[in-house]
């Protein structure tokens, strides 16, 4: 499996993060208290829908600045064996959106 991107939008301290992956080895890097651990924790997240990762509960990682009605998810473009797909979890989800989604194909 090959992770291609990760849009985190009001998780941790990230009030919108778009990461792009290239294949081969990737390092996160940043200072102490950058949300790094966050990053990997979400992706992991998103992928199995375990939080439990997560320090508190979900809505104890929804950005502190954004709104109460404003989104806060993860979103990952992945590919498996030539296949495109994409997974989304939400923290808390816009009205009307579910909360998890998976799309194969393109």
């Amino acid at each position: 499996m090959y992770l291609k991107r990760c849009l985190i939008t009001n998780v941790g301290k990230h009030r919108r993060l778009d990461l792009n992956f290239e294949l081969g080895l990737v390092g996160i890097f940043g200072p102490n208290g950058s949300g790094k651990s966050t990053i990997m924790a979400l992706i992991f997240s998103c992928i199995t829908g375990d939080f439990s990762r997560m320090p508190g509960n979900k809505e104890d990682n929804i950005n502190v600045l954004s709104g109460p009605k404003e989104e806060s998810s993860c979103y990952l473009e992945l590919e498996h064996e030539g296949t495109p797909f994409s997974l989304y979890r939400a923290l808390r989800a816009p009205r009307g959106t579910p909360a998890n989604c998976l799309t194969v194909g393109k």
